[in-house]
């Protein structure tokens, strides 16, 4: 049901969705949160990457690096940031 909510058309849900799976934690919601990388709102594109900083973790790590092409430099960067912080 949670996963279900990252594919809502109501970009409120999809919101909800991405704080419960950061609260969750761990490395299956970050690849539940995978999806939400390639969202059409960067702004919660934006949220999931520093989602993905706060769980960490290899599958976080990894989504953060693909998060380094996507379209929004200020997105890039923010993912650059991350995995800096997480690699130390």
């Amino acid at each position: 049901m949670l996963r279900q909510a990252l594919l809502d058309p109501d970009a409120n849900v999809r919101q909800a969705a991405v704080d419960a799976f950061t609260e969750i934690g761990g490395d299956d919601s970050a690849m539940a949160l995978a999806i939400v990388l390639h969202d059409q709102d960067a702004s919660l594109r934006e949220e999931v990457v520093y989602a993905l900083g706060e769980i960490g973790g290899a599958a976080a790590i990894d989504l953060l690096a693909q998060a380094q092409g996507d379209p929004e430099r200020h997105i890039q960067q923010a993912a650059t940031e991350l995995l800096d912080r997480l690699s130390n």
